[in-house]
Formats: C-alpha cells, sequence, structure tokens
C-alpha cells in the first residue's frame, strides 16, 4: 500500500516487494527519522530485523547514530539514484546498503 510521495522516493507500508518488480523502482528501507534527503544512507530491500541489523543503526558509535528498529521506513526509488560507498565504506555495499543521491 502505497502511502505517500515526495520527489523521487515513494514510502510505502507494506506490499512494497510486489511494486518493486515493476519498472526500474527498487525497495529500500532505511531507520531514523521520516523522508529522504539526498546522502543518506539506506538498505536495499524491506524495512526487516535483518536489513536493520545490517545497516548498523542498532550500534551508536562515532560515524553512526542510533535508530530504534521502530523507526523503520521502506521507499521505492530509481534504481539510478543509489549508489554503492565509495573508498573504505565499500565493504558496506557488500551488506547492501547504498547511498541515495537523487
Amino acid at each position: 500500500m502505497v502511502i505517500k510521495g515526495g520527489g523521487n522516493a515513494i514510502a510505502v507500508r507494506s506490499g512494497g516487494s510486489n511494486l518493486a518488480k515493476s519498472g526500474d523502482l527498487t525497495l529500500v528501507s532505511r531507520w531514523g527519522r521520516e523522508g529522504l534527503q539526498s546522502g543518506d544512507w539506506m538498505m536495499k530491500g524491506e524495512a526487516n530485523w535483518s536489513n536493520y541489523i545490517l545497516s548498523g543503526k542498532f550500534d551508536p558509535g562515532p560515524w553512526n547514530q542510533f535508530a530504534s528498529f521502530s523507526s523503520g521506513s521502506e521507499y521505492l526509488v530509481p534504481g539510478s539514484t543509489l549508489y554503492w560507498p565509495p573508498g573504505w565504506e565499500v565493504f558496506k555495499g557488500l551488506l547492501g546498503q547504498r547511498i541515495y543521491l537523487p
């Protein structure tokens, strides 16, 4: 069910996987504040426990801000707006993390 749109992204509550199969849309998830901004880090796929753990949002640190699991949101975005992490953080791409650059 689509609940709202904004810019290039469509926020979804459920059923995003089915919508993502049509066209160039990719389902992504993120934790913390709602909405997407250029430069946001996100996970490919649903806002589930596995992606929450792999996102690192459960573990506050010098480069990471804690966010609760319940703050997870899902969005459909064009695949062309998702980029692999650069430099030394490229390993995060293997975990499914991407950077949103509309």
